[in-house]
C-alpha cells in the first residue's frame, strides 16, 4: 500500500491542532535545543530574528511538550537534518548511536579500537553490541540504563539510529528532511522512551 502524504507543514500543523513556525515570522518556539551548523553545536537560547530551522510545529502528546523541526546542516552546504524532541527536566547529556557498529561491522573494524571518552557500556551483551552510548557523567548513565530500560529498547522496533538525552530535552535526529508523517510515533517512541526511565534519571545532581 502507497504511504499517504502528509501535506504541506500548515495543513499537518492544523490538522494536528500544532502550531507552526517558519523562519523569519518572527516567532519562536516555547523550547527546545537547536543546531548551531557552523559551529557544530547546540544551544538552548533562541529568537526569532535567528532561526536555526526551516520550520517547526509544537503540539502536546498528552502531558508532553513535543517540537519537531527541520534545519540546515551547514550554511555552505545543501544537507538537510532533522530533530523530534519532548521536553524533560534538565539531565546531563546521554547519547545513543547504532551507526558506528553497523559501520564497524561493515569494515570488520574493532570497536574497542574507536572507543571515545565518554563511551559507556552496560554489561549487557546484546545491548552494547548493538548501541555506542555517550554520557559527560558514567555514574548517571549507568543508574538510567537499568535492566528494563535496556530490555525495552531492544525490544521496542520503534527504536531509532540516533536519539537521546540532552539538557532538557529527550530527541531523535537524522541527516534527512522531517517526514511530518514520522512525528507521531518518533515522538510516541520518545514519551514512552521518558517513561521508562526510572525516577533515578530526574533526581541525579551533577
Amino acid at each position: 500500500m502507497a504511504r499517504r502524504r502528509a501535506g504541506t507543514p500548515a495543513e499537518w500543523a492544523a490538522k494536528h491542532g500544532a502550531v507552526l513556525y517558519v523562519a523569519g515570522d518572527g516567532r519562536a518556539p516555547a523550547f527546545g535545543h537547536f543546531p548551531n551548523a557552523r559551529q557544530r553545536t547546540t544551544f538552548a537560547h533562541l529568537t526569532p530574528q535567528a532561526a536555526p530551522y526551516e520550520y517547526a510545529v509544537e503540539l502536546r502528546l498528552g502531558e508532553h511538550a513535543v517540537l519537531a523541526f527541520e534545519y540546515r546542516t551547514a550554511e555552505e552546504a545543501a544537507g538537510i537534518g532533522y530533530m523530534v524532541q519532548v521536553w524533560t527536566p534538565p539531565v546531563p547529556a546521554l547519547s545513543f548511536d547504532t551507526t558506528l557498529k553497523s559501520m564497524l561491522t561493515s569494515i570488520k573494524g574493532r570497536p574497542a579500537a574507536f572507543r571515545a571518552a565518554g563511551t559507556v557500556l552496560t554489561g549487557h551483551p546484546a545491548f552494547d553490541a548493538r548501541f555506542t552510548v555517550y554520557c559527560e557523567h558514567p555514574d548517571f548513565a549507568r543508574g538510567v540504563l537499568t535492566p528494563p530500560v535496556l530490555e525495552r529498547l531492544l525490544g521496542d522496533p520503534r527504536t531509532p539510529a540516533q536519539f537521546g538525552l540532552l539538557n532538557s530535552v529527550a530527541l531523535v535526529s537524522g541527516p534527512r528532511a522531517l517526514s511530518l508523517e514520522d512525528v507521531p510515533s518518533l515522538a510516541g517512541f520518545l514519551v514512552d522512551f521518558v517513561r521508562t526511565l526510572p525516577g533515578y534519571t530526574w533526581r541525579y545532581r551533577r
